[in-house]
């Protein structure tokens, strides 16, 4: 995530286009082996979306719409735990998720370790 998140920043800044908020991951999908991603990094609206970008970069769309924030402060290693506790209060809610969850990256850096790592989770209803 971490790698793609750079790339995506440095065509940025190759285009001198400013990133006009946090970093984002959409997982797409998930198992217990790897997992399917989008790295984004929202961007001023005015930018025309024909923009010349490295070819694996691309200006698209952020996911929008009505969703539920749950919040985790912590090591990246230990956001299983985050994501178990919040599975567990949409399931006693009777909440119906779509498949896919938003990592919005608060903490620039996506440290493994760092005890002060902050990310917000967004979970879009059905």
């Amino acid at each position: 995530i971490q790698e793609a998140l750079m790339k995506i920043k440095a065509e940025l800044l190759r285009a001198n286009i400013k990133p006009a908020g946090k970093s984002i991951a959409v997982f797409l999908s998930s198992d217990d082996e790897s997992f399917q991603f989008e790295a984004m990094v929202p961007i001023d609206a005015a930018v025309d979306a024909k923009t010349a970008l490295g070819s694996d970069v691309k200006i698209s769309q952020t996911p929008a719409g009505k969703s539920f924030r749950f919040g985790h402060k912590g090591a990246y290693d230990s956001i299983d735990d985050t994501y178990e506790v919040l599975t567990a209060y949409l399931d006693a809610k009777g909440i119906e998720a779509k498949e896919s969850f938003i990592e919005e990256y608060i903490t620039d850096e996506l440290a493994p370790l760092d005890e002060n790592f902050t990310l917000h989770i967004y979970v879009q209803p059905k």
